[in-house]
């Protein structure tokens, strides 16, 4: 999944968070798949970010429209960031990407 999306999908990015994307209409659910590189910080640091931004996408899971492959991948400074300002890079990529439903 992960190859496919970074050859054929698109990106929109944040300071601290990258959105890969690709719409699929073989899949009927959107997944979703989280990239923290060893640059980012420790294993301790980069499972806290990879909980706060699985946590992230479970808020928005009702409002994500399916056939989508979505790949978060942090930036070095996410491991400084807030759990509200991670959301809400989150939050805000997912509408740039066109993910989310209208109504969201």
């Amino acid at each position: 999944m992960f190859k496919q999306v970074y050859a054929q999908g698109k990106s929109v990015h944040a300071q601290d968070l990258v959105l890969h994307f690709l719409y699929s209409s073989t899949d009927e659910q959107t997944r979703v798949g989280f990239s923290v590189s060893k640059r980012v910080g420790n294993a301790v640091t980069r499972n806290k970010l990879k909980r706060r931004l699985r946590a992230t996408v479970a808020e928005s899971e009702g409002a994500l429209r399916p056939g989508f492959l979505l790949v978060f991948v942090a930036r070095p400074r996410a491991a400084m960031a807030s759990f509200a300002s991670l959301r809400e890079s989150g939050r805000d990529l997912l509408r740039r990407a066109h993910v989310l439903d209208a109504g969201s």
